[in-house]
């Protein structure tokens, strides 16, 4: 503790040498960032999607997808460097996050890797997200809030497959890249409007899969049972962890609720990851999880209670997501150390896919027993990591 108080009075005593530091490769360094030269500027950190695309060398567009129900949401294509494209990815982000999840690590990061390895890559975004709207209200409404992910997998991921489509003018070429919640997203889709993901889907490639939750090992289970009483909950509070002291807290904070890494890669990616591309946590996607969490399981429609769930799915019950009718071969990859998608419940899931399509690789591998890759690390991962996992998906893709 002394040496971080030093430290920081050091920092104040010499003033700001490089006032544009805003990362530094470990927890101890930011307590002198703005006077230490092993400290750098990231122009990703504050960056919109469009930018951190062109500080990599690529260029790109959007297009607004607007659904039936009124949301408007924002997805954007990677104009390819190659004449001809190996198909299209279409990546999907998780819980609160829009689709910066997916450009976190710059020129590594997995949308500019495939888009330089010669695929047409999309990245969507969900509801509720910076990059999103609904034309009958605002973001201080509480009916704008209204939705689980259930409205996110029946209504705008295949919004979104339809709009690369019309642009693309190709069909049964689309692999489906996402993480965490938004995998949930996928199995939702292709499980409930299944002759559109056959038609349109060429295979569902799912990081850190989550559906039949049940042995979730992370803390962050207390507040998933028990959020009630508000519409969303604000990210904001993220900012602390840009900066010492919070930056150190966070980092344990992080790893404690989605479990540790080794190598860590949060000194170096918590700046970019809290300041960027965070929404806020939906009450009503919480409780859906919840709902599954307490139901043992089971991967179910949103239960509005016995007399409502009569009206609107004429059973007291809510319906089963079957996702033995996914029509397209689904890849699970896990990570070893993941508190959130937990292998006892990838092993359901598994189970519950058609056997002729599926495939479940995890990382990392036995030639690195010391390496624990966790929930983060498929959008933050360090290096070896990283490696491990996107051999994986360039198996799952044919692209290896």
């Amino acid at each position: 503790m002394k040496t971080i108080i030093f430290l920081c009075l050091l920092n104040y005593a010499l003033g700001d040498l490089y006032p544009n530091n805003n990362v530094c490769p470990t927890i101890l360094d930011y307590n002198t960032i703005y006077v230490n030269d092993r400290c750098w500027y990231d122009p990703d950190v504050t960056a919109s999607v469009p930018e951190i695309i062109s500080n990599h060398g690529l260029s790109s567009t959007s297009y607004n997808v607007t659904t039936w129900d009124g949301y408007t949401i924002e997805i954007f294509r990677i104009i390819s460097p190659f004449t001809t494209t190996k198909g299209s990815i279409l990546f999907f982000p998780g819980l609160s996050r829009d689709c910066r999840s997916f450009l976190l690590q710059g020129a590594n990061s997995s949308a500019i890797y495939y888009a330089n390895k010669g695929w047409d890559v999309w990245l969507g975004n969900l509801r509720g997200s910076e990059y999103s709207s609904n034309i009958h209200f605002t973001k201080d409404d509480d009916a704008f809030w209204n939705y689980s992910f259930h409205e996110m997998g029946t209504i705008d991921m295949p919004s979104q497959v339809d709009k690369i489509v019309e642009i693309t003018q190709n069909t049964s070429d689309i692999y489906i890249i996402g993480h965490t919640m938004g995998n949930t997203v996928s199995f939702v889709y292709c499980s409930t409007n299944v002759s559109h993901c056959q038609k349109n889907v060429k295979g569902i490639i799912a990081l850190a899969p989550t559906a039949n939750m049940f042995m979730i090992k992370s803390p962050l289970i207390y507040l998933i049972l028990n959020l009630k009483g508000v519409p969303k909950i604000s990210t904001d509070f993220f900012e602390i962890c840009q900066n010492a002291p919070g930056i150190g807290l966070c980092d344990v904070g992080f790893q404690t609720i989605l479990g540790p890494s080794n190598p860590n890669p949060f000194p170096q990616m918590l700046p970019i990851f809290t300041h960027t591309g965070n929404g806020a946590l939906v009450t009503k996607v919480i409780n859906h999880y919840a709902q599954i969490i307490n139901g043992l399981g089971k991967f179910r429609w949103y239960d509005y209670g016995f007399l409502e769930n009569l009206s609107r799915y004429g059973t007291s019950d809510p319906p089963f997501y079957v996702t033995l009718k996914i029509p397209v071969h689904t890849t699970l990859i896990s990570a070893n150390n993941d508190f959130i998608a937990v292998e006892p419940d990838i092993e359901v899931l598994y189970s519950l896919l058609e056997p002729t399509k599926r495939t479940w690789f995890k990382v990392p591998e036995n030639s690195a027993p010391d390496m624990l890759i966790s929930h983060l690390d498929f959008v933050i991962g360090a290096d070896v990591p990283r490696q491990q996992i996107y051999s994986k998906i360039n198996a799952a893709l044919g692209d290896e």
